[in-house]
């Protein structure tokens, strides 16, 4: 598995999609489920706005996350919005950053 260096994913909610919330859960977990075996990998993946209760405690995709860390794939988390949610002390993958 190798890192794209040209690969960035920005993810903007938990659910990806709009319409059926559980289809759109469902799909968040196939997309980061996807990466375990494609053969390129996001270098970097932004978590923005209600994104970043994926990087935060209670995430139900928490080890995905944490294994694409490990493989090398840099994972942002926005301080707003890490601050706006109240959510800065419950980060548990990846690293907080801000628009620089």
């Amino acid at each position: 598995m190798a890192i794209d260096k040209d690969f960035l994913l920005i993810i903007t909610s938990t659910e990806i999609g709009a319409g059926v919330s559980d289809l759109g859960a469902k799909l968040t977990d196939l997309v980061f489920k996807v990466f375990e075996t494609s053969e390129k990998r996001p270098a970097r993946i932004i978590f923005l706005n209600s994104g970043i209760f994926l990087t935060t405690e209670g995430s139900p995709v928490a080890d995905r996350l944490e294994a694409l860390e490990k493989e090398g794939t840099e994972i942002v988390s926005c301080i707003t919005c890490l601050n706006y949610f109240n959510r800065m002390d419950k980060l548990i993958v990846g690293r907080p950053g801000d628009m620089k």
